[in-house]
């Protein structure tokens, strides 16, 4: 019986280390290109093709400040939005990129607006950040 329970911590322990805390879901019609940098370390730019989602876990401290540069190739703009450094540690990332709404940038709210808190992936919408968290500099 102590192994079983001992087993399924550990699988426990698996999945929260690989739960990212960063996914941009690309609704646009087109690619984007992010380039995403948090405090002042700037990362690799990431191609994110139509209907698909890029997560990072790694690189992305929610306690700092978050910029996100997205360059659209179907509506030939490059735009630049920060994202406001959140006191949890855990708080999580989760936006939603389409260029036909307003805002362009949002938090994802998930299937069935929302109702089952979690993203169209199955990430837990709970530590979230909130639609005023993030701010369109360009």
């Amino acid at each position: 019986m102590n192994k079983i329970v001992y087993l399924f911590a550990i699988g426990i322990c698996a999945v929260h280390a690989q739960m990212p805390n960063f996914e941009l879901f690309n609704k646009s019609q087109g690619p984007v290109t992010l380039t995403i940098s948090c405090g002042h370390i700037e990362f690799t730019t990431y191609p994110v093709a139509p209907q698909e989602k890029l997560r990072e876990s790694d690189n992305i401290d929610p306690t700092k400040e978050i910029t996100i540069t997205i360059d659209d190739a179907y509506i030939k703009q490059q735009l630049i939005f920060k994202i406001k450094p959140r006191s949890q540690k855990q708080a999580t990332t989760y936006v939603t990129w389409n260029p036909f709404k307003a805002p362009f940038l949002y938090p994802q709210t998930g299937p069935y607006y929302g109702v089952l808190q979690k993203t169209e992936s199955g990430l837990p919408l709970k530590n979230n950040l909130k639609r005023s968290d993030i701010i369109r500099m360009k």
